[in-house]
């Protein structure tokens, strides 16, 4: 009798092995390898070929179970062909009840140099393989024999070393059956096609032996599953020992070594043919981590070993390295790199891994460097997620993703045919704790792929789990390829993360900002002290210049500058205090010297701040003036002048100017009109704690943010503030901003769900020493957000600061000033541009006011106005041309006009100041000089003139004295003037006449004789022009 725990225990182990080792594959072609043409029955082709190679704990048996086997030291029995035997097969569909394996017989049908091939007799007995008993026939058995013989047992014996040959028979037992792996009963759906099995190879049968899958579609898939087999059989002597346990001083081998060095095998016996599936499978989903045991990661592990040994062992010449991998006492990584070292090379497995997930972009193509490539093989194109800059990816549109430990994710980004002067940012955040609790260690690649390197450029991104870098250049490449591969996961020191990340690539929008502060007497005291800490605030807000990742043009020794910031202080004359610069150290070192005396000169502040932004402004940058007061102009341009003369300067700049008057002295009516005027924001400040918060919204709205809510308050030592923000389900990203003076705080988020927000896919975060402290948060979950304050390091109660932002619009408008003249150009383009690159404009609409005339007399009303297109869209980063154009009514009196258009959308109002010449339009009259035919020497006493005005004009109301000819010659006044149909047709002509020597004086002056071009101009009493051309004959002789 069978005990039952010993039964139990063999199911379990059954199972276990199911669970944990699961199947392998590969394809054979026909092209690579064929049958004897004299091979029966059909044979049919498939794609995949599924080889299965357990590798189970030893189990002990007991009575019959230990009989069953041969005895270690009894005769060795060789055999003949036609000689039957009993084999061991595991059962894979075993029930609860059954046993995890099963008895079969079957006879010897070849015996080779190297091998016996034994048939399961149930396939010639079995009527359901009644075909495939026809297949395996004589010829197709001498095949594989032959094939193992001749192909299979040196190549793999050669690369691998000998078999354990446990049984004392030189000859490796190859078993043909149907494997019991499938409820279904068609041998078809079997997904087992082969095993080696150390439990019934050497526990129950003390035997070398494969067991391959007969019972299949395409028999040519069983040499290539016989190679793979083979090298498990001979890869067990690493952990099996000489009795067929499973050594307890020895580490069992890592699956996915033993899984990748038995599709090498395929590989050196058959070529790449039976591993195409697998490679396309990986190839088609590349993030199946390498050193994990799965039928999935087959492609991955074989590519890895034909890496290692093109690079560093036998196809590089290192003949004998795979052997010595298997034969190596550490297994998996370990024995890896031990085995390198043994061969001289001083490299760690990072890196490998690091060249090989390139050379899996590259395949065959890159003839840069050697590591970045395969050398023996072509491989199809990976596949990436495919993004097209600046449509598909941009900064609302980031790729978010998870990556597997030891596996890469492919993201490639054509560039579009655009050329991006500000540059272009990219940046990658990966999953980190804020505590380091949880975190993955990544590796992350950039390939650039222009015609300068059609190979591509590679540099690295990545620096603790984060990276970021300017691209000035992005125009000059048309490609641009992520690699992203993870090195592990981690939880308190044991596997655990998911390896989140996001990646981003977003136009930069960067500011040129001159601060204008008032250093006037009236700030004496703690105002301009106020004052100081809240400019210095804007300050650490901006974006501090960043390093460039590789020889761009212009580089900066010091950084590449993103925000820059100007200085303008005034008191009874303004001073340029510092040009633009990224130095923020060095503006707020300035600051800190302002001392206040003397009277208050706004003008003379604008001014030389306007001066400087376009003197020095990058034209690719926003251009803003931030303007603090706390009181009321009184020295220099008066407000009027201010708002007449340098409010238009600065809008047709494109400078926005933002006012902040702190205090009840300030004249916030003037401050008003003046940022309006540029279509800039006035604020109010009634404290210094306003004032501070003003200025760090200030530091973003400059850049189309919008501030969704704020917060504010005092923090001790040790304290944990807590304050809650409602997220509306509309807003699909968050910018949340910790600032505050000195100290060291710490930011914190809860999410609705109850979970803290840590970096990683779909957060970014700046890091826990960076001050101000933010977290960017994609499709944040609406609801109530927890956010917390922790007074880490905080020497004295210290002031806080919270600013919550989210995406908003920011309109550019080109040109902001049309001085007209009608009619000679009365129409203009203006190009409306949303450049803060994260929400598009909505219901752009041109509103004009009247144009009043100078003396305030006359007007010319908006309806005379029209715009082309009107109530548009433009889209986030894109712009729209629109045709504007001034129809005045007609008999408008002539002069200068001037007036507004105001252009409305969701990211607020600009101006375009408006100023029109109106003249009187020049009319063509049809002309008729008299005679046709000019003889210079004849005599006469006029030349007459027929003038005729178009439909709408009459010519009585032709100022006579006003014509000339030629812009020469008058009208003879005392000559006849009459106005006659001369011509019938219905329109009253006016005849004048002109001296006849004048006329044949100008002619003679220089004209080319023959055919002259004669014009008549003049004007209407309305100061209408018009003007007219008649050609005549001109001749010199008498007739």
């Amino acid at each position: 009798m069978y005990k039952i725990s010993l039964v139990s225990l063999v199911i379990l182990v059954s199972l276990l092995l199911i669970l944990l080792f699961p199947f392998s594959s590969s394809i054979a072609s026909s092209s690579m390898f064929s049958p004897p043409n004299s091979v029966s029955g059909e044979i049919k082709q498939t794609d995949t070929c599924m080889t299965f190679s357990p590798q189970i704990i030893s189990v002990g048996l007991e009575g019959e179970y230990y009989s069953e086997g041969n005895e270690s030291g009894t005769t060795v029995k060789t055999y003949n062909e036609g000689d039957k035997e009993e084999f061991w097969c595991l059962n894979f569909v075993a029930s609860k009840s059954e046993l995890p394996y099963y008895k079969i017989n079957a006879t010897c049908k070849k015996v080779g140099i190297h091998c016996y091939i034994f048939v399961d007799d149930e396939i010639f007995t079995n009527c359901q393989f009644a075909n495939y008993s026809q297949t395996l026939n004589n010829t197709f058995i001498n095949y594989i024999a032959k094939e193992f013989d001749e192909t299979i047992y040196p190549k793999v014996t050669e690369t691998f070393g000998n078999e354990p040959d446990r049984d004392g028979d030189p000859k490796i037992f190859i078993l043909l059956t149907e494997i019991r792996d499938s409820e279904s009963q068609n041998p078809l759906e079997d997904i087992l096609w082969g095993y080696f099995s150390p439990f019934t190879a050497y526990k129950l049968m003390k035997k070398d032996i494969i067991t391959i899958d007969a019972i299949i579609d395409n028999p040519l898939c069983i040499p290539p599953n016989i190679a793979h087999e083979f090298q498990h059989l001979i890869h067990s002597k690493k952990y099996v020992d000489e009795f067929g346990e499973i050594s307890i001083t020895r580490e069992n081998e890592e699956s996915w070594i033993d899984e990748g060095c038995s599709l090498y095998a395929e590989y050196i016996c058959y070529g790449i043919a039976p591993l195409e599936t697998r490679i396309t499978l990986f190839l088609n989903d590349p993030d199946k981590p390498l050193v994990t045991s799965g039928i999935i990661n087959y492609g991955a592990q074989f590519l890895f070993i034909l890496y290692l040994s093109e690079k560093y062992g036998d196809l590089a010449g290192k003949t004998g390295f795979l052997k010595d991998l298997m034969n190596c006492s550490d297994v998996g990584i370990e024995g890896i790199m031990k085995t390198l070292s043994r061969y001289g090379y001083e490299v760690n497995f990072e890196d490998i891994f690091e060249n090989w997930i390139l050379a899996n972009y590259f395949g065959s193509n890159n003839a840069v460097n050697r590591l970045y490539r395969y050398d023996t093989i072509g491989l199809p194109r990976i596949n990436a997620t495919q993004r097209i800059y600046p449509y598909t990816i941009n900064k609302l549109k980031p790729v978010i993703g998870n990556v597997n430990v030891w596996a890469a994710d492919y993201i490639e980004i054509e560039v579009s045919s655009i050329e991006e002067e500000s540059g272009v940012e990219m940046d990658f955040q990966g999953e980190e704790n804020l505590f380091g609790y949880v975190h993955s260690n990544y590796i992350t690649k950039l390939i650039f792929f222009n015609s300068t390197y059609s190979e591509g450029f590679i540099i690295d991104l990545v620096d603790n789990h984060k990276g970021k870098l300017i691209i000035t250049n992005i125009g000059e490449y048309n490609k641009i390829v992520a690699v992203i591969g993870c090195t592990g996961h981690y939880s308190l020191g044991l596997t655990g993360g998911n390896g989140g990340y996001t990646f981003r690539l977003n136009t930069a929008c960067y500011v040129d900002v001159i601060l204008d502060i008032d250093r006037s007497g009236s700030m004496w005291g703690s105002k301009l002290r106020e004052a100081k800490n809240a400019a210095e605030m804007f300050i650490d807000n901006l974006e501090p210049p960043i390093a460039l990742p590789f020889p761009q043009p212009s580089p900066y020794s010091s950084g590449y500058p993103r925000d820059r910031i100007g200085l303008v202080s005034f008191a009874t004359s303004a001073s340029l205090d510092l040009q633009l610069t990224g130095s923020f150290d060095l503006a707020k070192s300035i600051i800190e010297g302002y001392s206040a005396a003397g009277t208050t000169n706004i003008g003379d502040a604008l001014n030389k701040s306007i001066v400087e932004l376009k003197m020095n402004g990058r034209k690719y940058a926003i251009w803003g003036i931030v303007f603090y007061t706390n009181g009321q102009t009184n020295t220099g341009l008066t407000k009027q002048e201010i708002l007449n003369k340098l409010v238009p300067q600065a809008a047709e700049a494109g400078i926005k100017i933002y006012t902040c008057g702190y205090g009840t002295d300030a004249d916030s009516n003037f401050l008003k009109k003046l940022a309006e005027g540029t279509g800039g924001k006035y604020y109010f400040a009634p404290d210094a704690g306003a004032l501070k918060r003003i200025y760090i919204e200030l530091s973003h709205r400059v850049k189309g943010y919008q501030q969704l809510a704020s917060f504010s308050g005092v923090i001790s030592q040790g304290e944990n503030k807590t304050t809650t923000l409602f997220v509306p389900s509309d807003v699909k990203y968050l910018k949340l901003i910790l600032s505050w003076p000195g100290s060291d705080l710490d930011l914190i988020l809860i999410d609705p769900a109850g979970n803290y927000v840590n970096p990683g896919a779909g957060v970014i975060y700046s890091g826990i020493k960076t001050n101000p402290e933010y977290y960017e948060i994609y499709d944040p979950i609406p609801g109530n957000w927890i956010i917390q304050i922790y007074g880490k390091d905080v020497p004295y109660p210290t002031e806080y600061y919270v600013a919550v932002f989210k995406p908003g619009a920011l309109m550019k408008l080109k040109p902001a000033v049309w001085n007209g003249c009608y009619p000679v150009n009365n129409t203009i383009i203006f190009t409306v541009s949303e450049v803060g690159g994260m929400v598009d404009l909505t219901q752009v609409t041109f509103i004009a006011s009247d144009l009043v005339h100078s003396s305030g007399s006359f007007i010319i009303p908006a309806s005379c106005f029209s715009f082309y297109p009107n109530n548009f869209t433009v889209g986030a980063g894109g712009s729209v041309d629109v045709v504007a154009t001034l129809l005045p009514p007609k008999g408008i009196p002539t002069g200068m006009y001037s007036g507004t258009i105001k252009v409305i959308s969701n990211a607020g109002v600009l101006t375009i100041f408006v100023t029109f010449k109106i003249e009187r339009p020049i009319i063509s009259a049809t002309v008729e000089i008299n005679p046709e035919t000019l003889n210079l020497k004849s005599e006469g006493r006029w030349i007459t003139a027929y003038i005729e005005l178009p439909e709408d004009f009459n010519v009585n109301d032709i100022d006579v004295s006003s014509i000339l000819l030629n812009q020469t010659i008058p009208v003879d006044l005392k000559a006849p003037v009459e106005i006659e149909d001369y011509n019938n047709n219905g329109i009253m002509d006016l005849m004048v006449k002109f001296d006849r020597k004048a006329m044949c004086n100008l002619i003679s002056r220089g004209l080319k004789l023959d055919h002259v071009t004669l014009t008549i101009t003049g004007r209407l009493y309305d100061e209408t022009l018009f003007s007219g051309s008649d050609t005549v004959k001109v001749i010199t002789s008498k007739k």
